[in-house]
């Protein structure tokens, strides 16, 4: 029979668990519905717009470069401004995701590393060399991933505050701030927004030219 304490246990375990996978199962559905609040508003701005491809807002990067060129079209239109954020939003989200994707690699290189070191008869230099190397590698791939992660996050709130301003310029400041400390409504906030054009000039249903670098 089992004691109480195998009893505490057991239970203990059983409440994890449950617990645990009820929150990962949210998480997995926030995820998916915040995807696609967001790319549907991103695709009905771009596509009222005449912006070029507005299905990219689907994909995943397309939908940065979708944003962009919102922002884009916004700062050409109604401020005369040529910023290319598209670009500089593509660019940074794919050196985010390269980081995280190395990241995740000397992650695991480490824990083959520290279990090979374990099991070696002598701990040698040669033996616990391999760990030492991946933990170089793994804080300096972790410390890129975190600078692309900032200047991504920049870019993609400065064109966030573009898009918001092009939609309703009076709530605008709201949404940003709110979005800034909480992104979990920002997928509801561009819902709301993405029939709105009321910070757009007359001429919004003209798709922005090709632009060339600053």
């Amino acid at each position: 029979m089992y004691d109480s304490s195998e009893q505490f246990m057991a239970a203990f375990a059983a409440i994890y668990l449950i617990v645990f996978g009820a929150l990962y199962t949210l998480l997995i559905a926030w995820s998916v519905v915040s995807y696609i609040f967001t790319s549907r508003s991103l695709h009905t701005i771009a596509k009222r717009r005449g912006i070029d491809k507005p299905w990219l807002a689907w994909v995943p990067v397309g939908n940065a470069w979708i944003l962009g060129c919102i922002s884009d079209q916004y700062r050409y239109f109604a401020r005369g401004q040529v910023k290319n954020k598209r670009k500089k939003l593509v660019v940074s989200e794919i050196f985010a995701l390269a980081a995280l994707v190395l990241f995740l690699i000397f992650y695991i290189a480490i824990i083959v590393n520290v279990i090979t070191a374990a099991n070696h008869d002598d701990v040698s230099f040669s033996a616990v060399a391999p760990v030492f190397g991946s933990f170089i590698s793994f804080f300096l791939v972790f410390y890129g991933f975190i600078a692309a992660t900032i200047v991504y996050s920049v870019f993609y709130y400065m064109a966030l505050y573009d898009l918001f301003n092009s939609c309703d310029p009076k709530r605008c400041l709201v949404y940003f701030l709110v979005g800034i400390f909480t992104s979990y409504p920002l997928p509801f906030f561009l819902h709301m927004c993405r029939n709105k054009d009321l910070g757009m000039p007359p001429r919004q249903e003209a798709a922005q030219p090709e632009i060339t670098e600053e």
